[in-house]
């Protein structure tokens, strides 16, 4: 069975994969990321290389191979309620909310995350995870 973006969520799914199943998000993970501005750097470059470009004018008229685009809003508190990170490729999307730390949640954010609108990674790795299981079920 092709797993979602939503299944990400469920221990069981998680343990049929393989895969740690966190315990507890609200307490501090190790993180690969000093900060959580180097985390969405490190998560940029990452797409970046896997043929994704950031949605600007620019890029939507540049042309060559495009996997799909990234958006990142600067100074969210002044934006809509949106996750760290948009990706879109084709008609589908995956957003994603990066955490460093002690994770302290935005108004909405934690709601957004348990319905799983929205997707949480900690690090590199959780957000490769996430975007390459993403991928896989499109």
């Amino acid at each position: 069975m092709k797993k979602t973006v939503q299944d990400l969520n469920d221990p069981k799914v998680l343990r049929e994969l393989g895969i740690p199943v966190p315990i507890d998000k609200t307490k501090q993970w190790p993180a690969d990321a000093k900060d959580e501005k180097d985390l969405q750097n490190q998560a940029e470059s990452w797409l970046s290389i896997r043929g994704y470009r950031r949605s600007t004018a620019d890029n939507a008229e540049r042309g060559g191979y495009v996997r799909g685009y990234f958006l990142h809003l600067h100074k969210a508190k002044r934006n809509p309620l949106m996750a760290d990170i948009t990706v879109i490729s084709g008609q589908h999307c995956v957003q994603v909310e990066l955490k460093c730390g002690p994770i302290q949640y935005e108004k909405g954010q934690e709601a957004m995350i348990a319905s799983g609108r929205w997707q949480l990674a900690t690090t590199l790795e959780e957000f490769k995870f996430t975007i390459t299981a993403w991928e896989e079920s499109q």
